[in-house]
């Protein structure tokens, strides 16, 4: 996929699901480190008031001066305000999120144009990135349409539960409805990606089975299998690839990264 970016304006991630518990920061975090890794240059936002992400690469979001929440309801803030280098890997960068941000819907009750804040900010970036990911809160919410409205393709990470698929359900109308009501949302479905698998249980094998049948190609080839070395990394402020790079799950992020890649390739070639 070299040359992918080429004269290609920066594209943006969302990566959502309306359900907590499916691994969605874990896939943002990760699917951010590979790319980076393998050599493009990764804005990853945390708009989720949990800020798991920020944490999960070594930062504690109330220690941090400003933060994405600065960003969105502060008309002096600017993006790059916030914006912090990632040490361990070149080419990664996090836009810092916090508590203040389950606040938001509050703070901007007011303010026209509130849904397309994230993606104004996200226009001062264009020359800079080649992809932006942003992770997105489990609930709706303002921040939730702020981070659709600003993504050309979101990622729905489904857990292989049988009431995972409520969530992706929820997620795929809410897309629907915010794409009927507002023009400036574009967001499109790339792909969902199937976390905590587990081969040996039936019931994750089943609906496995059932996603599959359903979407067809929209599932990802690649899964993410359920992990300790996985659920460990974060504690450390690594993703998997720097805290155990031979462990299973780095496997599994960058073939999904690769495989991500390859499905962008393909819609810009379409068009889409």
């Amino acid at each position: 996929m070299e040359g992918i970016w080429v004269g290609l304006v920066v594209k943006t991630l969302a990566i959502a699901n309306q359900k907590g518990g499916c691994g969605k920061t874990t896939t943002a975090v990760n699917l951010a480190a590979c790319l980076a890794a393998a050599g493009d240059r990764v804005l990853l936002v945390d708009i989720d008031p949990q800020s798991h992400a920020t944490l999960a690469l070594g930062w504690e979001p109330s220690e941090l001066d400003r933060s994405m929440h600065d960003v969105l309801v502060k008309a002096d803030a600017s993006i790059r305000q916030v914006i912090r280098p990632y040490e361990q890997i070149k080419g990664l960068d996090v836009a810092a999120g916090s508590l203040l941000l389950s606040a938001a819907d509050l703070d901007l009750n007011a303010v026209a144009g509130k849904e397309s804040m994230l993606a104004r900010h996200l226009k001062q970036l264009q020359d800079q990135y080649d992809l932006c990911i942003i992770d997105c809160p489990a609930y709706l919410s303002l921040m939730l349409v702020n981070g659709l409205v600003a993504s050309d393709y979101l990622i729905v990470p489904v857990q292989t539960h049988f009431c995972a698929l409520y969530g992706l359900k929820r997620i795929l109308e809410t897309v629907q409805v915010l794409r009927r009501r507002l023009d400036s949302c574009r967001v499109r479905v790339i792909g969902m990606v199937l976390t905590f698998v587990e081969e040996k249980v039936a019931l994750s094998r089943q609906v496995q089975q059932q996603l599959r049948d359903f979407f067809g190609e929209l599932v990802f080839q690649n899964t993410i299998h359920r992990n300790i070395r996985l659920a460990e990394a974060p504690s450390a402020g690594q993703p998997i690839i720097t805290f155990d790079p031979k462990d299973r799950a780095a496997v599994q992020f960058n073939a999904l990264a690769v495989e991500l890649k390859a499905r962008i390739h393909r819609l810009v070639g379409e068009g889409v």
